[in-house]
């Protein structure tokens, strides 16, 4: 389909500049040069039409509508997703908002009777020893 689709629209291009005049010219250097503007010791080449399938235009038409048809489904369903999540979230949302808050437990229970809980303190984080200064000796030779 995607062949079909690509020479259709090939020779939809190739068609206005297949009725342009096409000129032969020598480069100068022995090579063969093609232009569409006339050149010096140019001649013009006859380029033969070529035949056009009647109904790929109405395929073309065809693959387009269903092609856009498609793509309006694939965006409505994305649209019905996007709203279903919105919905979903909101819902959820509400549901949240409705409930009693979750009893906290008592900070005291677990400790049993007569114990009062036992609060850690951490100890302050440990500094890096200082250095010992170096002494003058040590990098200054006198003789």
């Amino acid at each position: 389909m995607h062949i079909v689709r690509g020479a259709v629209v090939l020779a939809a291009c190739v068609g206005p500049w297949a009725q342009a005049a096409i000129y032969r010219c020598s480069d100068g250097a022995g090579g063969v040069l093609y232009a569409d503007a006339p050149c010096a010791g140019g001649r013009v080449v006859e380029v033969p039409a070529t035949k056009v399938d009647p109904q790929a235009r109405e395929r073309l038409q065809r693959d387009v509508e269903a092609f856009d048809k498609r793509q309006a489904l694939r965006e409505a369903e994305r649209a019905r997703l996007k709203d279903q999540q919105a919905q979903a979230r909101r819902a959820e949302a509400t549901a949240r908002a409705t409930q009693p808050p979750e009893p906290v437990a008592d900070p005291y229970a677990s400790y049993g009777y007569g114990y009062a809980p036992y609060y850690f303190t951490p100890a302050p984080p440990l500094r890096p020893r200082p250095r010992p200064a170096p002494t003058r000796d040590s990098y200054i030779r006198l003789r």
